[in-house]
């Protein structure tokens, strides 16, 4: 049971409303307000007169207690509506700037100067006066003149010179302006493939002879350059056979010849891949002289072969012109 704090009667602990003056008795009591400082550094409440946080124990600086105001009462005289009184009435800024007090010291000291102004004012006039002078050349208008100055030769005006032979003519004899057929393209192409294989041949063959006198006998930087040569031989060889695939044979007049040009191309690479290789280890070799039979068994032998059949077939092959019958 408890007692209502309106009236005073009894009542049980769980009512909200007191069944004598009807007060609401579930209300939230007003906590009292502490009085005091806190402590700057945690914040926590410090009691009026002490110097030391109880909490973290930080010194605080002692405030006094505030002072309770004291009311004043006013007396017979200081009625301020008298009329002989005289009454202090506030100062009231206005934001509308008040003039400049021609005796202020810093006007005194830096007062504005009729000379500065007119240097101004002519510095500006020559400036733009010049500018205007540099622009309109008033003493020499034409200089920028693109206007032609001397009188133009109109003797011969509408006359159109000799003309021998009118554009769009058809020009007997200009060889440049001659249009291939496509079997004399074709018949070109393959020409020019059959010469370079027999030139690449001819490498072909120095690069194996100078393998047998100084890749295993020669120094090392003979051995490396030879190793090179021969391994840019084989590529050239590997874009002459492309450039012979590239050749357009849809007519069907020169398809046996350029099937025939593949075959040899092929010989010539199978045997400059032997050549390469051989180079290859005549190189890396630690005692190449030691290794010259072993390294020179495949060139004699499988390279040998490929030399063969690509020399009887280069000999025994020709191409039939498509114009005059000649053959190559």
């Amino acid at each position: 049971m408890k007692k209502c704090p309106h009236c005073g009667s009894i009542v049980a602990d769980d009512a909200v409303v007191c069944p004598a003056c009807h007060a609401e008795l579930d209300l939230t009591a007003s906590l009292p307000r502490l009085t005091g400082s806190y402590c700057p550094s945690c914040g926590a409440l410090v009691p009026e007169g002490s110097t030391n946080c109880p909490k973290c124990g930080m010194w605080v600086e002692s405030r006094p207690a505030p002072k309770r105001g004291r009311r004043v009462q006013a007396t017979v005289g200081d009625d301020p509506a008298a009329p002989d009184a005289t009454n202090e009435l506030p100062r009231f800024e206005s934001a509308v700037p008040s003039e400049k007090d021609l005796r202020d010291p810093y006007l005194r000291e830096h007062p504005v100067r009729l000379r500065a102004v007119f240097v101004a004012a002519a510095a500006c006039v020559a400036v733009v006066g010049g500018a205007v002078l540099l622009i309109a050349h008033p003493w020499d208008p034409d200089a920028f003149s693109i206007r032609a100055t001397a009188p133009a030769d109109t003797s011969q005006a509408g006359f159109p010179g000799t003309v021998d032979t009118l554009k769009g003519q058809d020009s007997k004899g200009s060889g440049s302006d001659t249009v291939k057929s496509g079997d004399e393209t074709t018949y070109e192409g393959l020409s020019n493939a059959y010469t370079a294989l027999g030139d690449l041949s001819g490498r072909l063959d120095d690069s194996v002879s100078e393998l047998e006198e100084k890749g295993f006998s020669g120094t090392a930087q003979e051995r490396q350059e030879g190793q090179r040569r021969a391994a840019t031989l084989g590529v050239e060889i590997s874009n002459c056979i492309s450039d012979i695939q590239g050749v357009d044979t849809t007519s069907g007049t020169y398809e046996d010849e350029r099937e025939e040009l593949l075959k040899m191309g092929n010989w010539l690479r199978n045997r400059s891949d032997i050549v390469s290789s051989a180079w290859s280890e005549a190189a890396s070799a630690p005692d190449p002289s030691s290794a010259r039979e072993e390294v020179l068994s495949s060139v004699r032998g499988e390279a040998s072969s490929f030399g063969s059949l690509f020399k009887q077939a280069y000999s025994s092959f020709s191409i039939q012109a498509p114009a005059d019958g000649s053959s190559s």
